[in-house]
C-alpha cells in the first residue's frame, strides 16, 4: 500500500466529521475557526500536490478545504430564532 493511498484515506476520515456541520440546520462554529481550517488545509492540500507528489492525498485535501469553506460560507453566522 502507497504513502499516498494511506494518506488519502486518513485525509478521508478526517473530512467525514464536516458533514453533521453541514448538515444540521441550527449548527454554528465562529468564521475565524473555520477559516484557519479551511486556510490551513488549502496549504496542506498544496504541499501534497506539489511539494510530495501525492496526488490522491491532495485531492483528498482539497475536498476537506472545501467542506470548510462550505462552514465558513453557510454556518459562520448564529440563526435567529
Amino acid at each position: 500500500m502507497s504513502w499516498d493511498l494511506i494518506m488519502a484515506l486518513a485525509q478521508a476520515e478526517l473530512g467525514l466529521f464536516i458533514l453533521p456541520t453541514l448538515l444540521n440546520k441550527e449548527a454554528y462554529m465562529p468564521r475565524f475557526s473555520s477559516g484557519g481550517l479551511c486556510a490551513g488545509l488549502v496549504v496542506v492540500t498544496l504541499a501534497l500536490f506539489m511539494g510530495f507528489n501525492a496526488p490522491m492525498s491532495a485531492a483528498i485535501a482539497g475536498l476537506s478545504a472545501l467542506g470548510w469553506a462550505l462552514v465558513f460560507a453557510f454556518k459562520g453566522t448564529k440563526r435567529e430564532g
